[in-house]
């Protein structure tokens, strides 16, 4: 007798719906063939284990896997789509649980079984990993197309969908598909559909597609011949045991009155209000407005950079940075960048007056305002004092500020200084970037570097004639626009380095002073993820420096850089108490 291994994952919020989609199967059961029905959960829960008990027989075994303590697994760092919770990234674990079964089914919660599925399990998968049907509730959207094509890379037409698969779980474990799917997710978080994107991505070109008999998906009312469905799959946001009105609901209510769960279906489905209903619909709404923003794909993937740099990274750039100082190439950045390319003057709109423009600013704005409110929460941005703020609140007109450059996230320090100053919506605030920072940075990271109020540079002619243009019209506005002098980014470097004349010759050129800003840094009490310690930030503003009446715009240039680096060098030995030196070979 032939046995087929079927895998659902369930934890105690959805035992009745799974025992209904296992009780289906079971009722649809090939006689001449033994089920082995796997629950994964990670539940000790006496209810969600034995709940399935009654369903086993000679013929139909009840096993539940617990993937609590299986993998190197970070739940916190998989996103959530409104109203679904952690069990659909269960699947990732059957490899690691059965690494020498060579076939199982897997099933969602919602699914039907119709008929005998014995034959999906006999489809030959040859040498691909996962045989899967396409999906048709993403595709069936026009926004939705191009988001499977520019966000994850697939085509439309082998976009499949994650909710009925067959799976080659021995050639899955030994290509290490568990640790494939750990690291995407330290780089992507995918917003629209969690784990059936990750699962696109990971299986590109390993999939067999197979008859969508076997996984005939309810949206929008569309299937017409009922007679040949073997797997009836309830894919859409509106469930049948909530939403009667919806297409073969009948059928899930006919099936869920055989089995003893019947009575808590008729409670849930009378206690579920119109608020609840109202509730369904935002959450649908936030996911299609995922769909519907800009389509870009660094902007659908939220990259967790911070998460990929482990200790070993961080060891080597201390080294890198050792040995650059050592070298005296203060400008060189110590980490690879995202490759740049050439930003060109369409592409920019550095004023931004824009409805359309200033729309994104403000959801910029208020991405980032909860991210850095985040970080200052967990502790991972701590700010331990302001000194000389009064040197900012003395500003009338437009200026440059310069600050050191230590840390990818060190603008904020700056932006949280001026938010708390008089100058907070009286005044813009903007800060100079890279132009691969704008052109190629992906991610959440990406849309701030796009839309919170940079300037980015360009390799560019006339763009940065277009650059010049703008940044004098915003200065004669009287705005702030922030500039890192010392050109590179060092991690957690404490020194001040040496300046480039760039931002200082904007200064002289539009008349305006340079507010030297220095951020000092303590160990804190607390790691990071990378392992070291969370640094505490004294940020330091100097007085600013006025361009000389009459002076030559060279000289201008050359005294303002003084002044700026003879500020900082005061603020570094004041603070860490000690002579500002390098060990560079020249000095040694």
């Amino acid at each position: 007798m032939s046995k087929i291994d079927v895998f659902f994952a369930c934890n105690a919020n959805s035992v009745k719906e799974t025992y209904v989609s296992i009780f289906s199967l079971v009722n649809n059961a090939n006689k001449n063939v033994r089920y082995n029905i796997h629950i994964l959960h990670d539940d000790e829960n006496i209810k969600t284990l034995s709940a399935f008990d009654d369903l086993a027989s000679k013929k139909v075994t009840i096993i539940r896997d617990n993937i609590k303590n299986v993998g190197n697994i970070k739940w916190e760092k998989l996103l959530l789509r409104p109203g679904y919770d952690r069990t659909i990234y269960y699947k990732f674990f059957m490899p690691l649980l059965y690494p020498k079964l060579n076939k199982a089914i897997y099933l969602d919660s919602d699914i039907l079984v119709l008929k005998d599925i014995s034959k999906l399990f006999g489809i030959k998968l040859g040498n691909n990993l996962i045989g899967a049907v396409q999906d048709k509730s993403i595709t069936s959207y026009d926004k939705g197309q191009k988001y499977i094509e520019k966000v994850l890379g697939v085509d439309v037409d082998k976009y499949f969908n994650g909710g009925v698969y067959l799976i080659n779980l021995k050639e899955a474990y030994n290509q290490k598909t568990f640790e494939q799917f750990i690291e995407l997710s330290d780089f992507y978080a995918f917003k629209v559909a969690q784990d059936q994107d990750y699962l696109n991505v990971l299986y590109k070109g390993k999939v067999l597609y197979i008859d969508a008999i076997y996984n005939e998906q309810v949206v929008s009312g569309n299937i017409d011949v009922i007679d040949n469905i073997k797997i009836l799959h309830f894919n859409g946001p509106r469930k049948p045991w909530l939403y009667k009105e919806i297409q073969y609901s009948d059928m899930y209510w006919n099936m869920a009155k055989q089995t003893k769960f019947y009575g808590e279906f008729v409670e849930e489905f009378n206690n579920y209000k119109y608020e609840d209903r109202e509730s369904d619909k935002r959450k649908n709404e936030v996911i299609l407005s995922y769909i519907d923003s800009e389509l870009r794909k660094e902007d659908y993937y939220l990259i967790k950079k911070a998460r990929s740099l482990r200790k070993e990274d961080r060891l080597t750039v201390l080294q890198r940075r050792k040995e650059y100082e050592l070298d005296g190439k203060f400008d060189v950045d110590l980490e690879d960048d995202v490759p740049g390319r050439e930003l060109l003057p369409n592409e920019i709109n550095y004023i931004r007056k824009k409805k359309i423009d200033k729309k994104k600013v403000n959801m910029a704005f208020t991405m980032a305002r909860k991210f850095i409110d985040k970080m200052l929460d967990e502790r991972q941005l701590i700010i331990k004092e302001v000194k000389g703020i009064e040197n900012l609140q003395s500003l009338d007109g437009g200026a440059i500020i310069t600050c050191n450059h230590f840390n990818a996230l060190d603008s904020f320090a700056i932006q949280i200084v001026y938010e708390n100053s008089k100058h907070f919506n009286k005044k813009q605030f903007y800060r100079i970037i890279k132009e691969g920072n704008y052109t190629s940075f992906p991610g959440f990271y990406g849309f701030l570097m796009r839309n919170c109020n940079t300037l980015p540079l360009s390799s560019n002619h006339e763009t940065m004639k277009k650059f010049l243009r703008s940044v004098k019209e915003l200065l004669d506005e009287g705005n702030l626009v922030l500039i890192y002098p010392e050109q590179a980014m060092w991690w957690n470097y404490r020194k001040p380095r040496p300046l480039k004349s760039g931002g200082f010759t904007i200064a002289v050129n539009n008349n305006v002073p340079v507010l030297p800003v220095f951020i000092t840094m303590e160990d804190s009490n607390i790691i990071d993820g990378d392992g070291f310690f969370v640094q505490e930030y004294t940020i330091n503003i100097a007085k600013p420096i006025y361009p000389k009446q009459g002076a030559k715009r060279s000289e201008n240039v050359e005294y303002m850089m003084e002044e700026n680096a003879k500020a900082w060098k005061e603020i570094y030995e004041d603070f860490y108490h000690e002579p500002l030196t390098y060990n560079t070979r020249e000095q040694k």
